[in-house]
């Protein structure tokens, strides 16, 4: 029986045995591929480090602003607004009653009681420093003990024009109110300029003048 041939141990795993052996392409690919991670990972923690590095950089620079803006607006407030130039208060200079006025609104003499019948009569007003454009308003009421049973009987507004030195209200009496002693009183815009008392006498009586 011929005898089978057998290899020492020692050549079966001989380097040059392409089995055994990896190729050298493969170990080319594999050393590439190593490189690359190992790049990929040098470049991502440096990336990350300047990023951080940036970021520690800007809040260093920005948490003092922070801090600054926040201490001024809690402690000290925002700036002041510049205050405007305020409107001059008119000023009550003479007020009377008349039964005629001029062409600049002066009074054509001054009455402490007309008739009934009087037709138009004018509250004469003199202010000092009265606006162009501010406006006059005139209450004619009944004189009463308790303020809720006062009658406003008639009203009266005039809107100013320049700077006049009187300003006439006008009211028509057509002979509906009796005899008694009533008042009136005058604002500018919603402040109260000031008040006058007068009588209404009968019908067909003659005017009294005071002045």
């Amino acid at each position: 029986m011929p005898l089978a041939r057998t290899l020492p141990r020692t050549a079966a795993n001989r380097p040059d045995d392409p089995v055994a052996r990896p190729p050298a392409r493969s170990v080319a690919i594999v050393a590439v591929l190593l490189l690359l991670i190992l790049s990929g990972c040098s470049t991502g923690n440096a990336r990350d480090a300047g990023v951080a590095q940036g970021i520690e950089e800007t809040k260093a620079a920005t948490v003092p602003g922070v801090q600054a803006t926040f201490i001024a607006s809690e402690y000290f407030g925002a700036s002041p607004t510049p205050p405007g130039t305020p409107t001059p208060r008119a000023v009550l200079r003479a007020i009377g009653l008349t039964t005629g006025v001029s062409g600049s609104g002066a009074p054509d003499g001054i009455y402490g009681a007309v008739p009934a019948d009087a037709g138009r009569i004018y509250l004469a007003v003199r202010a000092a420093d009265l606006q162009d454009g501010q406006t006059l308003f005139a209450s004619w009421q009944t004189i009463e003990e308790k303020p809720e049973d006062i009658e406003v009987f008639g009203t009266s507004e005039v809107t100013v024009e320049g700077s006049p030195e009187w300003v006439a209200l006008p009211l028509d009496l057509t002979g509906a109110r009796g005899p008694d002693t009533y008042a009136v009183t005058v604002y500018v815009g919603e402040t109260l300029l000031g008040a006058l008392s007068f009588e209404i006498t009968g019908a067909g009586t003659a005017p009294r003048r005071i002045d």
